[in-house]
């Protein structure tokens, strides 16, 4: 007869956490202290923050593409008009009490016009996917490339509509050795902005 096991907690997720706050707390810190650094007299958004609904299609075990629903957040610093940089950060259920998270770092080129902003993005960052029922996680590269359109409402709030490619290196978990698995990924939302 087995002993028993209790069900353990997932010892990473407090340093997962520590870490988007980490992340969060350096993005505000810079949105605080930069404004002066780069004044420019209000004529294009300093720092914006998209919250909002993601929507990431990996492919399945079956050769389809499963689409799985989520949280996603844009941070944006502009020094210039027409260049920024961008961290976009998604959280996905995977299903079957499994997650996906995103942190990808990367450049912003937007051309601002007066009802609407087209912009495009490229970055490289990480993204960690949990599956709680084993206890197994995994760490990968992670790179982004897309873009979308932002939609001033008023001075400090707008809409946000992005979609991009993101492909995530899964060999690190799945064992496979050097396997590249790509997705679209669309995300749209909510924009707060400050001059």
């Amino acid at each position: 007869m087995s002993p028993e096991r209790s069900p353990e907690r997932n010892p990473e997720r407090p340093t997962l956490l520590r870490g988007v706050f980490c992340g969060l707390a350096a993005v505000l810190f810079v949105a605080i202290l930069a404004p002066s650094a780069f004044a420019q007299n209000g004529e294009f958004p300093f720092i914006e923050i998209s919250l909002g609904y993601g929507n990431l299609g990996l492919p399945d075990a079956n050769g389809g593409t499963s689409h799985h629903s989520g949280f996603a957040s844009q941070q944006n610093i502009n020094f210039k008009r027409w260049f920024g940089i961008d961290n976009y950060i998604g959280y996905y259920s995977l299903g079957s009490n499994t997650t996906a998270f995103s942190n990808v770092f990367g450049a912003k080129l937007t051309a601002r016009g007066v009802r609407l902003a087209p912009y495009g993005v490229a970055g490289l960052g990480w993204s960690r996917i949990t599956l709680e029922p084993f206890g197994l996680a995994g760490s990968m590269m992670t790179t982004r490339l897309g873009g979308g359109v932002d939609i001033p409402l008023n001075g400090a709030v707008g809409l946000r509509a992005d979609v991009s490619r993101m492909w995530l290196h899964t060999g690190d978990i799945t064992g496979t050795g050097s396997t590249w698995t790509a997705g679209n990924n669309f995300s749209g939302g909510l924009i707060l902005t400050l001059q």
